[in-house]
């Protein structure tokens, strides 16, 4: 990325490829707005440094770490299982969804809960 400043504005050169679903869908929103897209950017990395005021420090190296893929459904499912058994709801969560009391509806409830995660596929 090539800069260029003057006394007034911030003046950057920005190029990548398309080599994945992310690339491709941001370039091509880009694209269609055309030369108004200073404002969106300024807007939304705005947002991000708002989400991580770590950026803000000076002196330190920029490191932003990019997730090339969001959870799938069996990830939450392992995710939310891993802590419900931490916090000792249930006795193994690599077997099953067995209350550490032996009781039924706290096994039904769990594993209600876990059915309903439909709105993250």
């Amino acid at each position: 990325m090539i800069q260029l400043k003057d006394e007034n504005t911030f003046r950057f050169s920005l190029q990548f490829s398309r080599s994945t679903e992310e690339q491709i869908r941001v370039g091509e929103l880009l694209e269609r707005m055309g030369n108004k897209k200073s404002r969106f950017i300024v807007q939304v990395i705005n947002e991000y440094i708002t989400a991580h005021p770590e950026l803000t420090v000076h002196g330190d190296p920029v490191q932003i770490q990019v997730s090339s893929s969001g959870f799938t459904r069996e990830d939450l499912r392992k995710l939310i299982a891993e802590l419900l058994a931490e916090r000792g709801y249930i006795s193994d969560n690599s077997v099953g969804l067995a209350p550490k009391d032996g009781g039924n509806s706290a096994s039904a409830s769990i594993e209600e809960m876990l059915d309903n995660l439909n709105m993250f596929d």
